[in-house]
């Protein structure tokens, strides 16, 4: 691999994605950038991970790999960022979304948890049922009273 050679053919691109990198980072990101600039984004930092793929197989300089690398991190960064969110968003959307999932894959503990809370409130109940003396076994004293009338 002719390493300048190959620099010299790709700096436009990586300047040019720089350019666009410094625009989004300093006016706000991705909605500070025209449509041109977005398309441009997406083909420049598919073409920026092609060409640290191909440096990487190639025996390129640790320089030209570490400016490769730290270019597309930067992009992907951009791309890839979560819209910041709000924290009643992120609770609406944990119960909307992620309680509903998280549910379902542990389902089997959520009910075993609920069987043994109902199995010990009947027992309870009944326990207090039969002898109301039992109660303070069950229930905090603030509840039950002093007793001192």
């Amino acid at each position: 691999m002719d390493e300048r050679a190959f620099v010299e053919r790709r700096r436009p691109e990586w300047e040019r994605l720089t350019n666009i990198l410094n625009q989004a980072s300093s006016r706000g990101g991705l909605k500070s950038l025209s449509g041109e600039e977005l398309a441009d984004l997406g083909k420049l930092y598919r073409r920026v991970t092609s060409d640290l793929s191909y440096v990487n197989t190639n025996s390129a300089s640790e320089q030209l790999i570490t400016y490769l690398n730290e270019l597309s991190g930067r992009a992907h960064g951009i791309l890839y960022a979560d819209a910041p969110t709000s924290e009643l968003s992120s609770i609406v959307n944990f119960l909307r979304k992620g309680f509903p999932i998280l549910f379902r894959a542990k389902w089997q503990f959520i009910a075993v948890a609920t069987m043994i809370m109902v199995i010990s409130a009947i027992f309870a109940a009944a326990s207090v049922k039969n002898n109301p003396d039992t109660a303070v076994y069950f229930l905090p004293k603030q509840i039950m009273g002093s007793g001192d009338g």
